[in-house]
């Protein structure tokens, strides 16, 4: 191996075979790579490198691949395109000038140079410069080392780059570029380039056999591709295309008219376009929760499928059905799930890790999240309940209640928007109305109320603290206080009854009436008069009534049906029955 000292900062425009630098011996030169001053190039035998410095000039570096000389050579290439080339003897004469000028330095000695090899005549394309001091000076110093070296410092001639330029070689690299489907690429092809003629830029470029201007815009199947005349590029790909582009050829030109020809090559590489977002469900306890997981998916690639499940770090099949001890979960590959939680569960469920692939084979890991709120087991019904008039009643509103969570208290009671604790008396305009803490209650209604009881709402609770509220509803019937006792009345043959029938007849609700009566299977309003076989009947609505029977008529007249009604339309019926004695009818005139 070879090495070579880089004289100045430097920027590689050509390289062939391997090439590295001391600092980084396991990474190749490449073209575009920028060299410092004194940096040590190792050239495997064989291998040639060409250098272009900020003046313009250029170097080509080589080594010998001669298996019998270790040497490396040195082409100065002049503005004229001329090659002086540097070999091993040369190089040993520039390192003992090298050491001579460094002992003067040490002597501080003002001598004349010694004549170098190539002695005092300028050459072709270099010239002289006379340098006068000025103020103050600054010294050479010795110390620069170059014994034992198997490498050198090349330094071109001052050439004539004002004059020259336009003749310097152009050079610039192939590119090649990687970007993510769905992801435009940019960048600058000249970026590799270099060229002492002046600046670069880019004629033209072909693509698939077609030649267009740069600064063109052009449509490919792969996607869109603008090439600027800069050396600019941007290419955006076609949704979901990854492959290869077709290569980029182009051509381009400096200052001085100088062509070269590279290409761009660009690779789009695929990217999944699968997305499935995590689910987050929520179900009430001791209530099934069913859904699909895909319905958040989406791909370009082909229908998707639920592979795998898992759940407490045990995977499954998709389309297996797992008990838990929270429940019962499915999975299917179709996406959809079912979860029975266990009687009574409430709280989180294992999260269930699923993963899904697509049609192109891409694949994604999702999430389902199951959560079970807790609902109480206390129920108690709504009571509703009848009595008569003046009749108590009484029940226990536990009677409709259930819960699995210990035993059921009433821990209060609201009547007509005032609250009562459980075992309190309250007095009602209705009757009066005690409900305990067992659920037991009873209502007295006051004398003759009849109708609706403001409705009891009340709270129950059990031993897990869960509560419930119910309600208690009561309805007393109304009753008749309309009495009215039959009447039986008996007259002498020839003589009139009369009388009234309400004598015997009692109400609490105000007046009494009789409406109608019955003789005989005929009805009647109460005034009528009705002539009988047996005599006349006259029955009034204030229940007054006459009955005359006719001449020397006895036995029983026709039972007399009649209704009574009272103030609180109330209606009672009773009877009159009316029985004639028998009179003899013989005289003795003496």
């Amino acid at each position: 191996m070879e090495n070579y000292t880089n004289p100045k900062n430097a920027q590689i425009i050509n390289v062939k075979g391997e090439i590295h630098t001391d600092v980084a011996e396991n990474t190749l030169l490449k073209v575009g790579d920028v060299i410092k001053a004194g940096a040590v190039l190792n050239f495997i035998k064989g291998s040639e490198i060409v250098l272009a410095y900020a003046d313009g000039s250029q170097h080509k570096v080589y080594s010998s691949e001669s298996e019998s000389v270790n040497e490396i050579r040195v082409d100065i290439i002049s503005p004229d395109n001329n090659t002086e080339s540097v070999d091993s003897e040369d190089i040993n004469n520039i390192q003992n000038e090298i050491s001579a000028i460094q002992d003067l330095i040490d002597a501080d000695i003002d001598a004349e140079l010694p004549e170098t090899t190539a002695g005092l005549t300028s050459n072709e394309g270099t010239s002289f410069a006379s340098v006068n001091r000025t103020g103050d000076e600054t010294l050479a110093q010795a110390g620069y080392d170059t014994t034992e070296q198997n490498n050198i410092f090349v330094l071109p001639g001052d050439l004539d780059n004002e004059n020259n330029n336009d003749n310097f070689a152009l050079f610039d690299a192939d590119e090649s570029v990687t970007v993510a489907e769905d992801t435009s690429a940019t960048g600058n092809v000249l970026d590799n380039g270099a060229s002492a003629g002046g600046p670069l830029s880019v004629i033209n470029f072909s693509v698939d056999g077609n030649t267009f201007d740069a600064g063109e815009t052009i449509n490919l199947v792969e996607g869109e591709f603008t090439f600027n005349a800069d050396g600019s590029y941007t290419f955006i790909p076609a949704d979901n295309f990854n492959g290869t582009v077709p290569v980029v050829n182009y051509t381009v030109t400096d200052g001085a008219g100088n062509t070269d020809s590279s290409t761009l090559t660009i690779l789009v590489t695929p990217v999944s376009d699968l997305t499935d977002a995590d689910e987050s469900v929520t179900t009430a306890e001791d209530t099934l929760v069913s859904g699909n997981v895909l319905n958040n998916a989406e791909t370009a690639d082909g229908p998707l499928t639920i592979t795998s499940f898992t759940v407490d770090g045990n995977t499954f099949n998709a389309g297996d059905t797992v008990t838990l001890a929270e429940g019962e979960l499915t999975l299917n590959a179709d996406g959809s799930y079912t979860f029975i939680p266990n009687d009574n569960f409430n709280g989180a469920v294992p999260v269930v890790s699923y993963i899904v692939t697509d049609g192109a084979g891409d694949t994604d890991s999702s999430t389902l999240a199951i959560s079970v709120t807790p609902v109480s087991d206390l129920i108690d019904d709504n009571e509703s309940v009848t009595t008569a008039e003046d009749t108590p009643v009484s029940g226990n509103v536990l009677d409709n209640a259930a819960t699995a969570d210990g035993p059921l208290t009433v821990t209060s009671f609201t009547v007509n928007g005032n609250t009562f604790n459980a075992g309190d008396t309250v007095t009602l305009t209705e009757g009066e109305l005690t409900l305990n803490a067992d659920g037991s209650y009873t209502f007295i209604p006051n004398d003759n109320f009849n109708g609706s009881v403001p409705v009891v709402s009340y709270t129950v609770t059990d031993g897990a603290g869960d509560t419930d509220s119910s309600t208690l509803t009561i309805s007393v019937t109304p009753l008749s206080d309309l009495t009215d006792d039959n009447e039986s009345v008996t007259t002498a043959e020839d003589t009139t009854a009369t009388g009234n029938v309400l004598d015997n007849a009692e109400t609490a609700d105000g007046p009494l009436t009789v409406t109608s009566f019955t003789v005989d299977g005929n009805t009647y309003n109460a005034g009528d008069t009705v002539t009988l076989t047996e005599g006349e009947l006259t029955l009034n609505t204030d229940g007054s009534y006459t009955f005359t029977p006719n001449d020397n008529f006895n036995g029983a007249v026709p039972v007399i049906t009649y209704i009574v009604t009272d103030g609180a339309g109330d209606t009672q019926r009773s009877t009159l029955t009316i029985s004639v004695t028998p009179v003899s009818d013989l005289s003795d005139d003496s």
